[in-house]
C-alpha cells in the first residue's frame, strides 16, 4: 500500500464505494499514521511508538498491532470492529488522509475505484474533495486546522529529540521476548519515550516543561499507552 496524492485531474472520475462489503484490508496494516489530533484515542486502545530512519522521525505517532503485514488488527471481530465508536481519527478517515496539508488516499484500499463502478465521487465540479469525503472521513475540524496540527505534532516530536527522551525500543524490552515479537525489520527503527529518564531529567531541570504544559499531557499519554503492547500480544493469542 502506498499513499498517493489525490490530484482533481487525475483522480476527477474517481469514486469511494464504501467499506459495507469490505473485508477490512485497511485493518491488516502494521503501521498506523497518526499526530497529536487524536492521541488521545489511540493511546488508549494502542501503544504509541516513534520510528526513525535514515536518522530522521516522522513528524507524527503511530501506533502497532501484529508483527506480519497479513495479520489484523487483534481488536478486529470477524470483519468489524470491536471498538469502532472508539477508534481513532487515523481508522476513522481511512482510505484519506493528508501529507504535508495535501489530500492523500491509501492506492491499497479495494473500495476506491472508477466512478462509472458506483460510489461517492472523491471531487465536486469546483475541483474540491467532495463534501462526503470531508463529513465522513477526513472531518471539518481536521481539514480546517490540519496545518495547527501537523505543526503541533512536529514541534512536539523535536522536543522528545531535542531533550533525548527516546530510547531504541529494543533496548527498553530486550530481556522480554513477549515485546520483541515484531519484524525485525520495523523493530530495529522503533524508539520509545523512556519514563525514568524523563523523570529524572524533569528533577534536575524544574523549567523542563514551562510554556508546554500540553506536551507533558502527551507525555503521560504517550507512556501510559505502552501497557496497550501486553494487551495486544493477549488479543492475538485469543
Amino acid at each position: 500500500m502506498a499513499r498517493l496524492l489525490l490530484d482533481p485531474k487525475k483522480h476527477k472520475n474517481y469514486a469511494f464505494n464504501g467499506c459495507v462489503t469490505c473485508d477490512a484490508k485497511c485493518c491488516g496494516s502494521n503501521i498506523v499514521y497518526s499526530s497529536i489530533f487524536d492521541l488521545k484515542e489511540a493511546s488508549a486502545l494502542f501503544p504509541i511508538l516513534f520510528y526513525i530512519s535514515d536518522g530522521r522521525i516522522s513528524p507524527v505517532y503511530f501506533f502497532y498491532y501484529g508483527e506480519a503485514t497479513e495479520e489484523k488488527c487483534p481488536y478486529l471481530n470477524g470483519n468489524l470492529c470491536s471498538v469502532y465508536e472508539r477508534r481513532p481519527y487515523a481508522c476513522r478517515s481511512y482510505p484519506f488522509s493528508f501529507e504535508q496539508g495535501k489530500p492523500c488516499f491509501d492506492d491499497g484500499c479495494p473500495r476506491v475505484g472508477r466512478l462509472e463502478n458506483g460510489g461517492n465521487p472523491l471531487f465536486n465540479s469546483q475541483n474540491k474533495l467532495d463534501s462526503r469525503v470531508i463529513s465522513e472521513f477526513v472531518g471539518e475540524t481536521f481539514a480546517k486546522e490540519k496545518e495547527k496540527i501537523f505543526a503541533s505534532s512536529k514541534q512536539f516530536v523535536d522536543f522528545c529529540l531535542s531533550n533525548n527522551f527516546l530510547v531504541p525500543y529494543t533496548s527498553f524490552y530486550k530481556d522480554n521476548s513477549l515485546y520483541m515479537n515484531f519484524k525485525p525489520t520495523l523493530v530495529e527503527h522503533l524508539y520509545m519515550l523512556h519514563p525514568q529518564r524523563i523523570g529524572v531529567m524533569r528533577m534536575q531541570n524544574k523549567e523542563l516543561f514551562t510554556g508546554h504544559d500540553d506536551f507533558f499531557q502527551y507525555i503521560m499519554m504517550i507512556i501510559a499507552s505502552h501497557k496497550n503492547i501486553e494487551t495486544l500480544f493477549s488479543l492475538k493469542k485469543v
